[in-house]
């Protein structure tokens, strides 16, 4: 893996590109030069990079078999070239881009830390993850996908991408990796630098958190396309019900990459609902025809606020008042129903821990309200 924005030598002992010993191959064999990417193309993920080569060598340099010329200063390479040194050692020219996405909450000069090292690892940066249908589909094979963020629960984006194989990273991760790979440009990336620079959980939210990193995060020639895809479905099988039209509007793109149903009832509609046995009277026959054969995969979520308002009412086993605002008194509601109720911060540590029925369904789990039968409330 080659870097932009430098000139490798090529040869034997001492040249940043080691060839084998042999006496076909001189000590300072060929140059070759790797020039970044401009700004203006770095949205591009099929765009190439510009590759020169230029022999200096004894006995010669071929290109497709063509003999470079020592008079000739550069020679532009393209994917699929080979490249032979001498008469034995053989180069095939392969792009393998790395994909970044960035999340929208980075400041300018995060975004542009990025966009500086992407450009001189010849890769591509986007504000959006890239799916990787859509990778595959341009045909691309790149060799690692990254998602740039502070916070690993900031936005619905981070969490898509987590969904999709990304490695979460700091933006000062960009110039470890940069110069992983331009100090060692006749090895093979095997895997990813360390993050010194990011340590998770970084949201003060999720401390309880242990992002789960992708089984592979670094990708041979060819190998994207085939790689098995980490499991999506996280709420497969699950019915989330939001009463915050704004939180699921915010939410509702992960719950669905997540395989779950999503829905929204207005909560005024539902404070004003009459309670009778368990819940048989809320308005959830046109939306969920059986709440028997739904059982616990129903769940309503709350935003971090609504919740611990919710909480505080739970805990002092009261009804709801002329004080609380319409959410709280629907879900409130809800919980005498005997539905589960999670916080909103439930769906990002499901997220990273793919564990959802242990952040959403576990009454024990903070962020987690579930009322049982023989609980008495005014």
């Amino acid at each position: 893996v080659l870097a932009g924005g430098t000139a490798y030598t090529v040869g034997r002992r001492g040249c940043q590109i080691q060839l084998p010993q042999h006496p076909s191959i001189s000590r300072h064999h060929a140059t070759i030069t790797v020039l970044p990417k401009s700004a203006t193309d770095v949205a591009d993920v099929e765009m190439v990079p510009t590759v020169l080569i230029a022999d200096v060598s004894k006995h010669g340099t071929t290109v497709n078999g063509e003999l470079l010329s020592t008079a000739e200063a550069h020679r532009p390479l393209h994917v699929g070239d080979l490249v032979v040194f001498g008469t034995l050692v053989k180069m095939r020219v392969l792009h393998l881009p790395l994909v970044v996405s960035v999340s929208p909450q980075l400041s300018r000069s995060a975004a542009k830390l990025v966009v500086d090292h992407v450009c001189k690892l010849g890769g591509c940066v986007r504000d959006t993850p890239v799916r990787r249908a859509d990778i595959v589909d341009a045909g691309v094979s790149p060799f690692a996908t990254l998602y740039v963020t502070r916070e690993l629960d900031d936005d619905a984006a981070c969490l898509l991408s987590i969904m999709q194989g990304y490695t979460a990273v700091s933006p000062e991760y960009l110039p470890v990796l940069y110069t992983a790979i331009r100090e060692t440009p006749g090895t093979a990336l095997q895997s990813l630098p360390h993050p010194h620079a990011f340590d998770v959980p970084l949201s003060t939210s999720l401390m309880g958190c242990k992002y789960v990193r992708p089984e592979r995060a670094v990708f041979g020639p060819g190998d994207y396309a085939h790689a098995p895809q980490p499991s999506a479905a996280i709420f497969r099988s699950r019915h989330l019900v939001f009463v915050e039209k704004d939180l699921m509007t915010a939410i509702h793109d992960v719950v669905v990459a997540g395989d779950g149903d999503i829905s929204f009832i207005d909560p005024k509609a539902l404070s004003s609902w009459a309670l009778s046995g368990k819940g048989d009277s809320l308005p959830f026959r046109g939306l969920l025809p059986d709440r028997a054969s739904h059982g616990l995969n129903v769940v309503f979520v709350a935003s971090s606020h609504t919740f611990t308002s919710l909480e505080s009412r739970v805990a002092a086993r009261s009804s709801a008042c002329a004080d609380d605002q319409d959410c709280v008194a629907a879900l409130l509601k809800v919980f005498r129903a005997e539905f589960p109720i999670v916080n909103a911060e439930n769906l990002s540590r499901a997220v990273l821990t793919r564990d959802t029925a242990g952040e959403m369904l576990n009454r024990s789990t903070p962020g987690v309200l579930c009322r049982t039968a023989n609980e008495e409330y005014v």
